[in-house]
């Protein structure tokens, strides 16, 4: 069977397993807990631990040994999880019924009295999230070709949305139409932003109001598919351009091109950013 972007391969499992293991060396750790939706999508390689999309904490943890992995959750997250989230990835499901509430209890069984540490506040057990972080900022080659997957689906989802935009809808019609499509391939989108005319210049982070369209219309979406998001911004404009707006765009469009052709294998990120700032001048 050929393998899919949702598969994780042989190499990335290895890959993830083993950047965890030297941070448990880093940190002195015989057991790591993984429980926020980001930790937990990255070392399952695209597997999702939550329910409601607005909560940072999921509803499984993923616990790391020296010599196994689990997945801790209550009795009714298991099956799924099981069956479409972490498949023949080796973990080994320990479980309690949903009102027992005993997923730190089962987490700390699972360290047997060993240094534990937690990506979240948990009693007895050592904050190590920053560390966590580190770990996920050198991509793997799976999670580039998703994240090119991905971003060319945000892209293709908002030009469909920006070629549906018409004079007289409303922000919220135009967010439906975006959020309809992004859904539609299997994507969560985890901000939507839209603005039409004076809004566009005004607010930084313009949420859908019932204000409607006349001359321009920004949309915004952060699209979250396999524990990666791509934020991804299009203008539309109906009729010419005045010459002030497109002066600005042409602004803006330089402003980004300095930051795509900094941006290369061994680039520091510091000087990328100067770079772009230099840009603004």
């Amino acid at each position: 069977m050929e393998r899919t972007l949702d598969m994780a391969s042989v190499d990335e499992i290895r890959e993830k397993q083993q950047r965890v293991r030297e941070l448990m060396d880093n940190e002195g750790l015989d057991a790591l807990a993984l429980s926020t939706t980001a930790n937990f999508a990255w070392f399952t390689c695209g597997g999702g631990n939550y329910v409601g999309i607005a909560t940072e904490i999921g509803v499984a943890t993923a616990v790391i040994t020296r010599d196994a992995k689990y997945i801790v959750c209550d009795n009714i997250e298991a099956p799924r999880i099981a069956d479409e989230e972490v498949v023949d990835q080796g973990f080994e499901f320990k479980t309690s019924f949903w009102y027992e509430e005993k997923k730190d209890e089962i987490i700390r069984e699972i360290a047997g009295g060993g240094a534990l540490g937690s990506d979240t506040p948990m009693a007895q057990a050592k904050n190590v999230a920053a560390a966590v972080d580190a770990c996920r900022h050198s991509l793997t080659s799976d999670e580039i070709e998703r994240y090119k997957h991905l971003g060319q689906d945000t892209g293709e989802c908002l030009a469909l949305a920006c070629r549906e935009a018409k004079p007289g809808m409303t922000e919220h019609e135009i967010a439906s139409e975006l959020s309809r499509n992004i859904l539609a391939r299997g994507i969560t989108p985890v901000v939507t932003l839209i603005a039409a005319d004076d809004r566009i210049s005004k607010y930084r982070h313009p949420i859908p109001t019932d204000n409607k369209v006349d001359r321009c219309v920004m949309l915004v979406s952060c699209a979250r598919k396999w524990g990666l998001i791509v934020s991804a911004t299009r203008l539309v404009h109906f009729g010419p351009l005045s010459p002030e707006l497109r002066v600005k765009h042409e602004a803006v469009a330089r402003v980004d091109a300095a930051f795509i052709a900094g941006t290369k294998p061994g680039a520091n990120v510091g000087d990328i950013f100067n770079r772009a700032v230099d840009t603004y001048a």
